[in-house]
């Protein structure tokens, strides 16, 4: 159950929020934005877990970031259960684990789900968004250089 501030008691409800905050956020989003999804650790540590997401013409184009950018051994991956869930592996094409997904619901429920199950962010309470803007589209896993100006960041807790 919420109150009027959005704050959310029991664990179920307060994933339920945040992946129906994303959606929306999703939903507003523009044909050059992005959202980028991350985990805001209690500790000091660097760098932290993110998941990002764009649209191409026929779905959404979802990452998660792999051990080529986020080490096991600096935070949890779990690879197998990753899979599971329909993420596909880092391969020469794409350096994060990544997955097509129909629809935003689809697209907030894999990125939580990836980032909560998959590098172990287990509260919900700790995630926070950024909506970027391409300068010129998205180009298909080039990586383009975004301006921290050009950025909105919004802690999903509040």
């Amino acid at each position: 159950m919420s109150d009027h501030t959005g704050i959310v008691s029991g664990v179920a409800d307060s994933w339920a929020v945040l992946e129906e905050r994303i959606t929306a956020v999703l939903r507003g989003l523009r044909w050059e934005q992005f959202l980028v999804l991350e985990y805001d650790a209690e500790e000091d540590a660097a760098p932290l877990p993110y998941a990002q997401a764009a649209r191409d013409p026929d779905n959404w184009y979802v990452e998660l970031v792999s051990g080529n950018y986020l080490p096991a051994s600096a935070w949890p991956l779990d690879e197998v259960l990753l899979r599971r869930q329909g993420w596909s592996p880092p391969d020469r094409e794409t350096a994060n684990w990544w997955a097509a997904c129909p629809r935003e619901s689809a697209v907030a429920r894999a990125l939580v789900a990836g980032l909560r199950d998959g590098r172990s962010c287990a509260d919900s309470h700790r995630y926070c968004w950024s909506v970027g803007t391409f300068p010129d589209g998205p180009r298909g896993g080039e990586p383009v250089p975004v301006p921290p100006s050009r950025f909105e960041h919004h802690l999903l807790a509040a």
